[in-house]
């Protein structure tokens, strides 16, 4: 578990807004988790395809399942 800061927080209502603007729409939870790895400079693991999509900057994310032999 990891911390939620101001920091997290600030990235979120950022991140939030550009995506509103852009017309891509995030749940509150996946926004959230999303900025809270970027802010600790986390990759997260996850199957979630919308946050796989890339329209978060500075996301890294990786599907172990996807790379199965």
């Amino acid at each position: 578990m990891l911390p939620l800061g101001l920091a997290v927080v600030r990235r979120y209502a950022a991140e939030r807004a550009q995506l509103e603007r852009s017309g891509r729409k995030k749940s509150d939870f996946d926004l959230m988790i999303a900025c809270t790895a970027i802010e600790h400079e986390a990759t997260l693991v996850t199957r979630d395809g919308a946050l796989k999509d890339g329209a978060i900057g500075g996301l890294v994310v990786e599907d172990w399942l996807d790379s199965a032999p």
